[in-house]
Protein backbone atom coordinates (compact mmCIF):
# COMPACT_ATOMS: atom_id res chain seq x y z
CA UNK A 1 0.00 0.00 0.00
CA UNK A 2 1.65 3.34 -0.64
CA UNK A 3 1.33 6.51 1.14
CA UNK A 4 -2.28 7.83 3.06
CA UNK A 5 -2.82 10.47 0.89
CA UNK A 6 -5.62 13.27 2.40
CA UNK A 7 -6.92 16.50 0.86
CA UNK A 8 -7.60 19.96 2.72
CA UNK A 9 -9.19 23.03 1.20
CA UNK A 10 -11.55 25.61 3.03
CA UNK A 11 -12.89 29.46 2.50
CA UNK A 12 -10.16 31.66 1.57
CA UNK A 13 -11.57 33.89 4.75
CA UNK A 14 -11.02 30.92 7.37
CA UNK A 15 -10.78 32.75 11.45
CA UNK A 16 -7.11 32.85 11.96
CA UNK A 17 -7.26 30.41 15.34
CA UNK A 18 -8.77 27.79 12.45
CA UNK A 19 -5.80 28.43 10.27
CA UNK A 20 -3.29 28.14 13.06
CA UNK A 21 -5.33 24.72 14.33
CA UNK A 22 -5.13 23.69 10.08
CA UNK A 23 -0.94 24.59 10.36
CA UNK A 24 -0.71 21.97 13.37
CA UNK A 25 -2.96 19.20 12.67
CA UNK A 26 -1.11 19.32 9.10
CA UNK A 27 2.32 19.30 10.53
CA UNK A 28 1.12 16.12 12.74
CA UNK A 29 -0.04 14.80 9.76
CA UNK A 30 2.96 15.14 7.90
CA UNK A 31 4.97 13.97 10.95
CA UNK A 32 3.19 10.56 10.57
CA UNK A 33 3.88 10.49 6.86
CA UNK A 34 0.74 11.41 5.54
CA UNK A 35 0.61 13.30 1.69
CA UNK A 36 -1.12 16.17 1.34
CA UNK A 37 -3.38 17.21 -1.87
CA UNK A 38 -4.27 20.75 -1.78
CA UNK A 39 -4.75 23.73 -4.13
CA UNK A 40 -2.71 26.36 -3.16
CA UNK A 41 -5.18 29.31 -2.07
CA UNK A 42 -5.11 31.78 0.46
CA UNK A 43 -6.26 30.86 3.97
CA UNK A 44 -6.62 27.04 4.57
CA UNK A 45 -5.37 25.72 1.52
CA UNK A 46 -1.76 27.70 2.15
CA UNK A 47 -2.44 26.89 5.92
CA UNK A 48 -2.19 23.09 5.18
CA UNK A 49 0.34 23.80 3.20
CA UNK A 50 3.10 25.35 5.45
CA UNK A 51 1.98 23.22 8.46
CA UNK A 52 3.59 20.27 5.78
CA UNK A 53 6.17 21.82 4.92
CA UNK A 54 7.34 23.00 8.30
CA UNK A 55 7.69 19.19 9.06
CA UNK A 56 9.43 18.53 6.22
CA UNK A 57 6.61 16.71 4.45
CA UNK A 58 5.06 16.30 0.75
CA UNK A 59 2.58 18.24 -1.17
CA UNK A 60 0.86 18.13 -4.33
CA UNK A 61 -0.72 20.91 -5.37
CA UNK A 62 -3.25 20.79 -7.92
CA UNK A 63 -3.97 24.41 -9.61
CA UNK A 64 -6.45 26.01 -11.49
CA UNK A 65 -4.82 27.29 -14.41
CA UNK A 66 -1.07 27.99 -14.77
CA UNK A 67 0.09 30.43 -12.52
CA UNK A 68 -2.59 30.44 -10.13
CA UNK A 69 -1.04 32.32 -7.05
CA UNK A 70 2.71 31.98 -8.40
CA UNK A 71 3.51 28.53 -7.57
CA UNK A 72 3.66 25.02 -9.41
CA UNK A 73 1.56 22.32 -9.66
CA UNK A 74 1.99 18.50 -10.01
CA UNK A 75 -1.62 19.64 -12.26
CA UNK A 76 -1.67 23.35 -13.61
CA UNK A 77 -4.85 22.56 -15.64
CA UNK A 78 -8.23 20.47 -14.62
CA UNK A 79 -8.88 17.92 -17.37
CA UNK A 80 -12.42 17.82 -19.11
CA UNK A 81 -13.24 14.90 -16.75
CA UNK A 82 -13.11 16.77 -14.06
CA UNK A 83 -15.26 19.75 -15.16
CA UNK A 84 -17.93 17.07 -15.90
CA UNK A 85 -17.91 15.81 -12.18
CA UNK A 86 -17.46 19.34 -11.19
CA UNK A 87 -20.71 20.42 -13.26
CA UNK A 88 -22.77 17.36 -11.56
CA UNK A 89 -22.56 18.29 -8.07
CA UNK A 90 -23.36 22.24 -9.00
CA UNK A 91 -27.14 23.37 -9.13
CA UNK A 92 -26.28 26.62 -10.70
CA UNK A 93 -23.07 25.38 -13.13
CA UNK A 94 -24.35 27.61 -16.25
CA UNK A 95 -24.29 30.57 -14.03
CA UNK A 96 -20.64 30.44 -13.12
CA UNK A 97 -17.87 31.94 -14.29
CA UNK A 98 -14.80 30.02 -16.35
CA UNK A 99 -12.50 30.75 -13.94
CA UNK A 100 -14.81 29.58 -11.03
CA UNK A 101 -15.65 26.83 -13.08
CA UNK A 102 -11.84 26.03 -12.78
CA UNK A 103 -11.32 26.16 -9.27
CA UNK A 104 -14.32 23.98 -8.67
CA UNK A 105 -12.69 21.13 -11.32
CA UNK A 106 -9.19 22.37 -9.56
CA UNK A 107 -11.24 20.94 -6.01
CA UNK A 108 -12.05 17.59 -8.09
CA UNK A 109 -8.45 16.74 -8.82
CA UNK A 110 -7.77 17.52 -4.98
CA UNK A 111 -9.85 15.03 -4.05
CA UNK A 112 -9.30 12.51 -6.35
CA UNK A 113 -6.09 12.75 -7.61
CA UNK A 114 -4.83 13.54 -11.45
CA UNK A 115 -6.26 10.51 -12.68
CA UNK A 116 -9.24 11.31 -10.62
CA UNK A 117 -8.97 7.37 -9.80
CA UNK A 118 -6.93 7.52 -6.18
CA UNK A 119 -9.68 9.15 -3.75
CA UNK A 120 -8.35 11.25 -0.68
CA UNK A 121 -8.46 9.19 2.45
CA UNK A 122 -10.50 12.05 4.36
CA UNK A 123 -10.90 15.78 3.16
CA UNK A 124 -9.73 18.71 6.04
CA UNK A 125 -11.75 21.58 5.45
CA UNK A 126 -13.72 24.46 7.11
CA UNK A 127 -16.74 26.36 6.27
CA UNK A 128 -18.50 29.16 8.61
CA UNK A 129 -20.25 26.84 10.89
CA UNK A 130 -19.26 23.60 9.42
CA UNK A 131 -21.88 24.45 6.90
CA UNK A 132 -21.89 22.94 3.16
CA UNK A 133 -21.18 26.28 1.72
CA UNK A 134 -19.14 28.38 -1.11
CA UNK A 135 -16.49 26.53 -2.91
CA UNK A 136 -15.64 24.57 -0.36
CA UNK A 137 -19.27 23.09 0.42
CA UNK A 138 -19.25 21.82 -3.39
CA UNK A 139 -15.59 20.06 -2.38
CA UNK A 140 -17.83 18.64 0.39
CA UNK A 141 -20.71 17.46 -1.91
CA UNK A 142 -18.26 15.87 -4.40
CA UNK A 143 -15.87 14.18 -1.55
CA UNK A 144 -19.62 13.01 -0.19
CA UNK A 145 -20.49 11.73 -3.33
CA UNK A 146 -16.66 9.56 -3.80
CA UNK A 147 -17.28 8.04 -0.46
CA UNK A 148 -14.58 10.43 1.19
CA UNK A 149 -14.69 11.42 4.80
CA UNK A 150 -15.36 15.15 5.36
CA UNK A 151 -13.60 16.33 8.76
CA UNK A 152 -14.65 20.00 8.99
CA UNK A 153 -12.59 21.59 11.88
CA UNK A 154 -15.77 23.91 12.39
CA UNK A 155 -17.10 21.16 14.77
CA UNK A 156 -14.00 21.22 16.92
CA UNK A 157 -12.63 18.77 19.27
CA UNK A 158 -14.82 16.47 17.40
CA UNK A 159 -13.31 16.99 14.12
CA UNK A 160 -9.60 16.04 16.07
CA UNK A 161 -11.31 12.70 16.88
CA UNK A 162 -12.92 12.16 13.63
CA UNK A 163 -9.00 12.23 12.25
CA UNK A 164 -7.48 10.13 15.06
CA UNK A 165 -10.09 7.30 14.34
CA UNK A 166 -9.51 7.75 10.84
CA UNK A 167 -5.63 7.44 11.40
CA UNK A 168 -6.27 4.49 13.28
CA UNK A 169 -8.81 2.28 10.70
CA UNK A 170 -11.64 3.02 12.60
Amino acid sequence: MGKMVYAAGGSRKTPPDVLLLMRRVAGRLAQRGLLLRTGGAEGADRAAQEGVLSQGGKVELYLPWPGFGGIKGVLERPRSEAYRIAQAYHSAWERLSPGVRALMARNVHVLLGADLGDPAAFFLCWTPGGEVVGGTGHAIRVASAHGIPVVNLAHGRRSLEEIANLLEGK
